[in-house]
């Protein structure tokens, strides 16, 4: 694959995982759940988005 290409979809997952943590997030906050099924949803999703991040930077990073 290429490496622009490969730069970029890890840019499309770590937002997409981004926003779907701050829903889950929301929804935890402010649904009527009794669960903590959203909470850990949403610290899951943005604890990988932030993993990503760092990834890509670190890749960055090499290739300068």
């Amino acid at each position: 694959m290429d490496k622009k290409r490969q730069y970029s979809l890890i840019m499309i997952v770590s937002v997409i995982l981004m926003l779907a943590g701050i829903i889950c997030l929301c929804i935890s906050l402010f649904g009527s759940t009794k669960s903590n099924k959203p909470l850990a949803c949403a610290l899951i999703c943005i604890n990988l988005a932030n993993l990503l991040n760092i990834y890509r930077a670190m890749k960055n990073k090499n290739k300068s």
